[in-house]
């Protein structure tokens, strides 16, 4: 079954823009959608909004500050007045670059995500901190665990993304409620497994032995009944 679009307006700098399709590109994946990028009005109706502020309406709006911009444009740590959490469903999810306060404020025509999901997954998907630290540090030395986020803030054992992709997922169901009850996930799976890897390792072994460890991996999971969608 072919995948479900979600249509995406992006209001973005040029050089944000591959971040932020990338960043969709991911969740929506994980999501089992298929996005579809517009960087002007089209005749196809939008779901999602991302970019400055705007008055005009859209089902879903997230919006990006000017800051954001500079942020990313510089190789600089993240300060703490760009860190807030909130307490979603029963723990407490870490955000960047975001208004405090509620996650989700919603009209009869929009609602609206406070919390600028595809900038804070951007930073923990691209490694920025390990990123910031190898351009300022001989390129052997390795980054101290304990000048993360997760370590100074105390939430190395939370799926970031995951949850970055649940909160998504709620706001299309408030926003678009037909795109999600007319979905159908890939292959009949109800999620996605991704295996990943201690990035210490690439500069140390080869694509050949990760896809072996992937295989190993993979048939330890056959003991517990579970199969990977993507491989």
């Amino acid at each position: 079954m072919e995948k479900q679009t979600v249509n995406i307006l992006l209001n973005v700098d040029s050089k944000f823009e591959p971040k932020a399709k990338y960043i969709f590109r991911i969740m929506l994946k994980i999501l089992g959608f298929n996005p579809v990028f517009y960087d002007q009005i089209s005749s196809q109706d939008i779901h999602i909004y991302y970019g400055l502020r705007t008055t005009d309406e859209y089902p879903l709006k997230i919006y990006r500050s000017i800051e954001t911009a500079l942020f990313f444009n510089q190789k600089n740590k993240l300060p703490d007045s760009k860190y807030n959490s909130v307490k979603y469903r029963y723990e407490y999810i870490p955000f960047l670059f975001s208004l405090k306060g509620e996650i989700f404020t919603i009209s009869q025509k929009t609602v609206y995500l406070r919390k600028d999901l595809i900038s804070s997954a951007f930073y923990f998907l691209s490694l920025w901190q390990d990123y910031i630290f190898h351009e300022k540090k001989s390129s052997h030395s390795k980054f101290n665990y304990k000048e993360s986020l997760q370590y100074k803030y105390n939430f190395p054992e939370i799926p970031v993304i995951d949850r970055y992709c649940d909160i998504l997922k709620n706001a299309l169901q408030i926003s678009s409620p037909d795109l999600i009850n007319n979905h159908s996930f890939s292959k009949n799976k109800k999620f996605i497994l991704s295996l990943s890897h201690n990035i210490d390792f690439w500069n140390f072994i080869t694509k050949e032995e990760i896809r072996k460890i992937n295989k190993r991996n993979l048939k330890q999971l056959k003991k517990f009944s579970v199969s990977a969608l993507y491989k």
